[in-house]
């Protein structure tokens, strides 16, 4: 059960945010201590894991719940079993919390979510950033100057030209983990201009982002204490939480974007990540998300795809058309197949011509652009998107390339630093193309071989008929004729990227954009538009051969969801962990995990790129056991180099 030391810290309104809200030149560091010092005790093992395995009692549940502020909605009896396991681990030390624990239980919503390669996710951080106000927060395992670094500097560019021209300062935090033998002393390192100007990791210069006061923290726990988190926090309004490092690779990645009082959460946790003084203070650190509201789409404290503001986002008379930023046009021709109503609804999503006062509209041409100017009419997006050959990364690296002892350096601390060997750096052949190879997909090789499964059974012919029923029930957001037509057919909106950037004014417009760019044209089929856009950046010009897909099949990175009220989240971290052994596997974090499988009722499903935690196997194992469906996409083989470290 929950006990009263953490019941009464759940309970408290302290936090580390709120130390920091009285008093801004308080290291973070110092405010955890002053807090929670008391509280702190040595890592728990496995031992004492299996001690709170019992099952909750229905007070024990009831206990859990009031450690929360849930908002208008109940959490679930399941939500609840797995928030009261989180919470007993933090009986023992609350050092693995990573959040002052009155911020553990929360409630928000999730207004986007993106299933993609790193660009898709690069291009939504990159809009956030440049529709910042006041501040930025950005948190990353790993930091490597590449076509995704280049999105964030691109719009650090850019926001640092909208603040000019508004008279106004912003504060950008940035925080990565390029491990460094320093760190022995100092775990977290503050990385001078002349370190991040570097190849490696190339920031912009304090000339190229004026209007911006920049810090940047290098964070490690040796010796494999790696900050795994990936994270951005705008103006303690918005935040986005996304499984990729700012490098690049050809990953299937995915990102959620929350907003509400969770962001609070999420901002006490990156100020407790910090850890250091922050020079400057942060300029919200006396406006908590809890007092705002949800503006994510156009302004509007509610949101939902298909109604926004009484099911029409209204253009303002006094709304500014600039040549820099588009103006998302519905497309006219698809009239005929689309009734009044809905499209009345259509245009809440797709228009976004609502005012942007406070960021104004793009002031830098250099970023917004290029010499080469629009595209044409008809005119191949290939040749846009293409990277030019001085900038065809050597070595994966943007701009210069580097020497060969430089590259080794680079790669060592890229695999010691993440613990992924898989996309380290790998130096490119003498023509240009990438020392990978890719095979076409042998349809003949790639059918069943044993003939036709049996569609009731499981097993290695994929889920039962039940299971596939069940993972094929949700219903597409976006709806099909946005999809079909997502931006005008006589002007195109541009894809935004790093050659040739296209900010938006709200998430509405992003959609309708990227849409755009995996739709056909006259050039280009669906698949071709796809094919592209998925290897813009580590494959380019690889040639798909799948099928043409299906109408309502088609793929769809941006994925909105309706907004109308908060519901519960409940925030479960772990901190890095630097002694190689596993006397840390009793943490929040890894406790929600276990819980889950202990819990449910029908099925799990886990996706993961590797799965070979020593408690979770056998937890797999037993739910199985139990009757219970457990579904794992993972990648066998992935990383296994690493795997084979001891204790890893």
């Amino acid at each position: 059960m929950v006990s009263e030391k953490v019941y009464q810290l759940c309970r408290t309104s302290e936090s580390v945010s709120a130390v920091l809200a009285r008093d801004p030149t308080i290291a973070p560091s110092d405010a955890w201590k002053a807090l929670f010092a008391q509280h702190d005790k040595e890592c728990a093992g496995a031992s004492v894991t299996k001690a709170h395995h019992d099952a909750a009692t229905p007070e024990d549940l009831k206990r859990a719940y009031n450690c929360g502020k849930w908002g208008p909605k109940e959490p679930s009896e399941l939500f609840l079993r797995l928030y009261h396991d989180a919470l007993c681990t933090i009986d023992k030390s609350v050092s693995g919390c990573m959040v002052s624990p009155s911020l553990m239980g929360s409630c928000g919503t999730v207004p986007l979510t993106v299933i993609s390669v790193v660009p898709d996710i690069m291009r939504h951080m990159s809009n956030l950033i440049v529709r910042a106000e006041k501040e930025v927060v950005l948190a990353t395992n790993y930091w490597q100057n590449s076509i995704a670094s280049k999105y964030i500097t691109n719009a650090m560019k850019e926001l640092s030209n909208r603040a000019s021209a508004r008279g106004e300062r912003i504060v950008f935090k940035l925080e990565y983990d390029r491990g460094s033998a320093k760190q022995v002393l100092d775990n977290h390192m503050e990385v001078t201009e002349e370190e991040y100007l570097g190849k490696a990791i190339s920031l912009p210069t304090k000339n190229e982002i004026p209007n911006l006061d920049l810090q940047v923290i290098n964070y490690h726990r040796p010796l494999v204490g790696t900050f795994h988190s990936k994270y951005m926090v705008v103006d303690r309004k918005y935040a986005v939480l996304q499984s990729n490092n700012i490098q690049d690779n050809d990953n299937m990645e995915m990102m959620i974007h929350l907003e509400g009082p969770i962001v609070d959460s999420l901002y006490d946790m990156a100020l407790i990540s910090w850890s250091k003084k922050l020079e400057p203070p942060l300029p919200s650190h006396n406006s908590p998300a809890v007092h705002g509201d949800l503006s994510s789409f156009g302004g509007t404290k509610e949101y939902d795809p298909t109604s926004v503001r009484d099911g029409v986002i209204k253009e303002s008379s006094d709304a500014r058309h600039s040549s820099k930023i588009q103006d998302q046009q519905f497309d006219k021709h698809g009239s005929d197949t689309i009734d009044p109503a809905s499209r009345t609804k259509l245009n809440g999503i797709i228009n976004s011509g609502l005012p942007n006062i406070l960021t104004g509209p793009s002031t830098s041409d250099s970023v917004t652009r290029p010499a080469n100017g629009e595209r044409k009419m008809g005119e191949s997006r290939d040749k846009t998107n293409r990277l030019p050959n001085e900038q065809n990364l050597h070595f994966g690296f943007e701009k210069d390339g580097l020497r060969k002892t430089e590259l080794l350096r680079e790669n060592a601390r890229a695999a010691i630093t993440t613990g992924d060997v898989e996309h380290i750096v790998h130096q490119e052949t003498r023509d240009g193309t990438s020392n990978k190879t890719f095979n076409s997909i042998d349809k003949t090789n790639s059918s069943n071989s044993n003939g036709s499964a049996d569609p009731n059974r499981g097993g290695s012919k994929g889920p039962d008929i039940q299971s596939r029923r069940y993972f094929g029930s949700g219903e597409q957001i976006i709806p099909q004729f946005q999809i079909e037509h997502p931006s005008s057919g006589e002007n195109p909106l541009p894809e935004h990227t790093t050659e040739d950037p296209h900010y938006d004014k709200d998430i509405a417009g992003e959609i309708s954009r990227v849409q755009t760019a995996v739709s056909p044209n006259p050039t280009e089929t669906r698949v071709q538009s796809v094919t592209r856009h998925l290897n813009h950046t580590k494959n380019v010009g690889f040639t798909g051969n799948a099928s043409e897909c299906e109408p309502h099949h088609e793929m769809a990175p941006y994925i909105p969801h309706p907004v109308q009220e908060h519901f519960p989240i409940a925030m479960v971290c772990r901190e890095p962990y630097g002694t190689p052994n596993h006397q840390s596997v009793y943490n929040p974090q890894n406790e929600v995990w276990l819980s889950a499988l202990r819990n449910a009722k029908n099925n799990v499903f886990i996706q993961s790129p590797t799965l070979n935690a020593e408690p979770l196997v056998p937890a797999i194992i037993e739910a199985c056991e139990r009757g219970i469906d457990v579904y794992c996409y993972i990648c066998l083989g992935y990383n296994d180099t690493v795997s084979l470290i001891v204790s890893s």
